[in-house]
């Protein structure tokens, strides 16, 4: 047996293409057997019903239902702990936040409150809110702050 392409470069001669019916089909082996069939008409047929049909589904649901409570038992825990890591890690910002703010303030509270800012505010002077308490003392006449006026004796020196 020759492969097709051997069969296309064999050289012919010219009694073998006159010989050639291009009309004549080659013999197929088994062709003289013949496959009759029948059509069926299957419209009329009723599927049988299946007694363990019903119990199949129910084991099917309740598989369906089991599976889908494990997966909520499994997966609403893990969700919870995701959340509360997530809003940890938000106070935590918060909280690196409010401690810079906290410390920037406690330098410009204490820049406000250094001797030389109260002495150039007038620390001389006492202003409350309440009008009817106010109580203004003016700065001793010398400039000097009484803590450091010499202290008299009881005797009379």
């Amino acid at each position: 047996m020759t492969s097709l392409a051997t069969w296309l470069e064999t050289p012919r001669t010219d009694a073998q293409v006159e010989m050639d019916d291009p009309f004549e089909i080659r013999a197929f082996p088994c062709e003289d057997i013949f496959f009759w069939t029948k059509n069926i008409d299957n419209s009329r047929v009723e599927q049988r019903h299946d007694p363990r049909f019903l119990g199949r589904v129910w084991r099917m649901v309740t598989a369906a239902v089991f599976v889908v409570v494990l997966g909520i038992g499994y997966g609403v825990p893990n969700a919870y702990r995701l959340l509360a890591g997530v809003e940890i890690q938000g106070l935590e910002t918060e909280l690196a936040r409010l401690d810079a703010r906290r410390q920037q303030l406690s330098v410009q509270y204490s820049a406000m409150r250094s001797p030389a800012v109260l002495e150039k505010r007038g620390a001389g002077r006492y202003v409350a809110t309440n009008s009817s308490n106010d109580i203004h003392l003016p700065p001793p006449p010398d400039a000097r702050v009484a803590a450091l006026a010499p202290v008299q004796s009881a005797g009379g020196q």
